[in-house]
């Protein structure tokens, strides 16, 4: 079970909750899907990285799902040996700087270089840990693609996928993408056109304003401090 995120307020936990949960269980299929592929392993998500979006989608999934499978008995005598790996392969084409920068809005300037990069680097690690326990937890799982939404040379892109449900109505779930210095990066995920950006920013920001960008850093460490080792 996905261990839900307590920095978040509770009115808006259940719908950010509900969003996070579809997007874990997205990210999975795609490893399932194209397991495959996983001889092609990092070095094919390096190389989509600078040509193609959904390249980089399927190639880094597949790789991800390909390592926790090889990895599998070290994982099972250090649990947070799956943090290291999904560190390794999927935190590489997160854009967390600038997902810390639209989430934290108005409070970006207004905060210090050096609590920028403190808010980075604990919000990295809780999306670790949450990814972690997701590939553990989830299993048996597809994923259809949709036509990828990218305007010609454009440097955003949207990769589009529906995820099947027992009722026989898909949940879309798409992928925004940006190209920096020739480098394709996720940076915000919809799930029924709903923004894990969107909802992390009011999220954030209710907190923020009751106790702080010291507070929000704080409580955001001490629930990765305090998070339980995946499949435990």
């Amino acid at each position: 079970m996905v261990r839900s995120i307590r920095f978040i307020p509770k009115q808006a936990h259940q719908t950010l909750g509900w969003t996070l949960r579809l997007f874990l269980v997205s990210l999975v299929a795609l490893a399932l899907v194209f397991a495959g592929k996983a001889v092609e392993g990092k070095e094919a998500a390096g190389r989509a990285a600078s040509v193609d979006p959904r390249a980089l989608i399927e190639g880094t999934t597949a790789a991800l799902l390909a390592a926790f499978k090889r990895e599998q008995t070290a994982i099972r005598n250090d649990p947070t040996h799956a943090y290291a790996i999904v560190d390794e392969l999927l935190s590489p084409h997160i854009d967390y700087d600038r997902v810390a920068r639209l989430i934290l809005g108005k409070y970006w300037r207004q905060t210090s270089p050096e609590q920028r990069q403190r808010f980075i680097n604990e919000f990295r690690e809780l999306q670790v840990r949450t990814y972690a326990t997701a590939v553990l937890d989830y299993a048996d799982v597809d994923v259809r693609y949709l036509p990828t939404r990218q305007p010609e040379n454009a440097d955003r892109a949207m990769v589009r996928t529906q995820i099947p449900r027992r009722n026989g109505i898909p949940v879309s779930v798409d992928y925004r993408l940006h190209r920096a210095d020739g480098r394709w990066q996720v940076y915000d995920v919809l799930v029924e056109g709903v923004s894990l950006l969107t909802n992390y920013r009011a999220s954030v920001g209710a907190q923020i304003a009751q106790i702080g960008i010291e507070g929000v850093i704080e409580r955001i460490g001490a629930q990765n401090r305090e998070a339980v080792p995946p499949g435990q």
